[in-house]
């Protein structure tokens, strides 16, 4: 039987303690590692309703009413519909006998690496499997590397001895390959944990599954109308999921009604899309999770051996809260980010039940984080929004990108107020799309052969004609020169 192993911290809390709940009692044994301990989570914001004004810019000029503790404590799901509490007083002494706490800050990584290290030693010797789930930060400039007992907005030194990357977990698995190791990650930047040189070049095969593409931002739920964190889509997505497996098997194990590993895989990506419009997540308000061997045949409960019932069980022990009545604006599964405005019918509806919000700031976060420095227009996000956009080779002298490249300018030396600082992210959204559009209607017009176009040069599209002129007068990146 497997055994798992787990660490949260930040926005990640109610993930953790949604899957501590729901796999109680499963596997050979558990361990459940986190910095924060759960008690001092919910005396900071749990155990009571609390508002306060907190100055949105920094600077003193716009304060706004934010809350910061909630009665009813963590919770998971989105808002718009029926929530779980994940965590509260109820199921706190449960939860504290469950948990282990590590370290403080960067030294959590290596106390993580040393308790895998036992679990894979002492599963090689017993001939188990071994399920880690991972609920962390993920790292751009580290091509996914995790963030443990640390926070993005940290300094550089913190960051670098805090992460953790594949060529970690690969050291401990190659001194025991035989181990079957299967990995569960809710991180931004995941998907390059699916293939990795360090897994491929010591033929080790461990089976990711990853919450987002590699260069995608792994999203939340929206903030509820009180300003709650409330999980992930993927991890909801994974459980709506294992909850519909059937409760009891016949004997006979052909007759196994349980789905296919790439049976559920295809469906859990179908649940991310229903809970984020497919249009929201390539305009990077979402994201698209990864998985390793998806075309497996093996059904998916002998993969990881736990028993089907369990999850459905667990998941209906926990106490469930209403639906908020966040902002319109916010509901991603119905609306394309940015596409509606303060007259639409829903919006007015909404304005009538809470006379006297005025406050754009957080619908506009579609990713759920307000107008904080944790937003969408974040120093880290902005810059990967920046890298993306400087890879698709933008004319230089055109008279867009001077004029993004200065509002850019004025972000880094802090010029611009939050909704100044919208601008720009909209501009590199606006070019990155079409980017992609570009690309998607070169393949139509039989340039799929070539690669894309930002790579694109006069001797590479010289043999091919897109009517008159031919493509090759049309210098370095053709269709994508007009974007800039």
């Amino acid at each position: 039987m497997p055994r798992a192993h787990h660490w949260g911290m930040g926005e990640w809390c109610p993930i953790f303690y949604l899957w501590l709940s729901v796999l109680d009692g499963m596997g050979k044994s558990q361990q459940w590692i986190t910095g924060m301990d759960p008690a001092y989570l919910l005396e900071r914001y749990g155990r009571e309703d609390k508002v306060t004004m907190e100055d949105i810019e920094g600077d003193g000029s716009i304060r706004k009413p934010v809350q910061t503790k909630w009665a009813a404590g963590f919770i998971h799901g989105d808002p718009f519909e029926e929530r779980e509490v994940v965590l509260d007083d109820a199921l706190l002494p449960k939860i504290r006998d469950r948990v282990t706490i590590g370290p403080k800050g960067s030294a959590l990584r290596d106390f993580f690496l040393s308790r895998f290290e036992e679990t894979v030693k002492d599963a090689a010797q017993c001939g188990d499997r071994i399920l880690l789930l991972i609920f962390s930060h993920g790292d751009y400039d580290t091509d996914g590397g995790l963030l443990v007992g640390v926070s993005p907005l940290d300094n550089v030194d913190d960051i670098k001895n805090a992460l953790i990357r594949p060529p970690h977990i690969a050291s401990i698995l190659s001194q025991h390959p035989s181990v079957k190791l299967t990995i569960y990650m809710t991180s931004c930047y995941s998907g390059h944990w699916v293939a990795t040189v360090e897994f491929q070049g010591q033929d080790l095969k461990p089976v990711v599954l990853a919450a987002a593409n590699r260069n995608e931002e792994s999203f939340g739920f929206v903030w509820s109308h009180t300003q709650r964190h409330a999980g992930g889509l993927f991890s909801a997505a994974t459980i709506t999921e294992l909850c519909k497996e059937p409760i009891s098997l016949p004997q006979d194990a052909g007759e196994d009604t349980s789905r296919e590993y790439r049976k559920l895989t295809t469906e859990i990506t179908a649940v991310m899309n229903r809970l984020c419009l497919p249009a929201n997540i390539t305009a990077f308000y979402g994201s698209s999770p990864v998985f390793r061997d998806r075309e497996s045949q093996e059904r998916f409960w002998r993969r990881t051996g736990y028993n089907l019932h369990d999850y459905r069980t667990n998941f209906n022990r926990l106490q469930t809260l209403p639906p908020s009545d966040p902002h319109p604006k916010r509901d991603r599964r119905r609306f394309i980010a940015d596409s509606i405005d303060g007259t639409y019918s829903d919006v007015l509806a909404w304005q009538k039940r809470h006379p006297g919000v005025v406050d754009e700031d957080y619908p506009e976060a579609t990713g759920g984080y307000g107008a904080t420095s944790r937003g969408l227009v974040a120093p880290r996000l902005m810059r990967y929004l920046i890298n993306q956009y400087l890879k698709v080779k933008p004319r230089l002298q055109a008279p867009e990108h001077k004029a993004l490249w200065g509002r850019w300018r004025m972000y880094n030396k802090g010029q611009l107020n939050h909704e100044q600082k919208v601008t720009p992210r909209r501009e590199l959204l606006a070019c990155l799309q079409m980017n992609t559009m570009a690309n998607q209607y070169a393949k139509i017009l039989g340039l799929y052969k070539l690669s894309r176009i930002e790579s694109w040069t006069v001797a590479s599209t010289a043999q091919y004609t897109i009517g008159t002129p031919s493509a090759s007068t049309q210098g370095n990146c053709p269709l994508s020169n007009p974007t800039y």
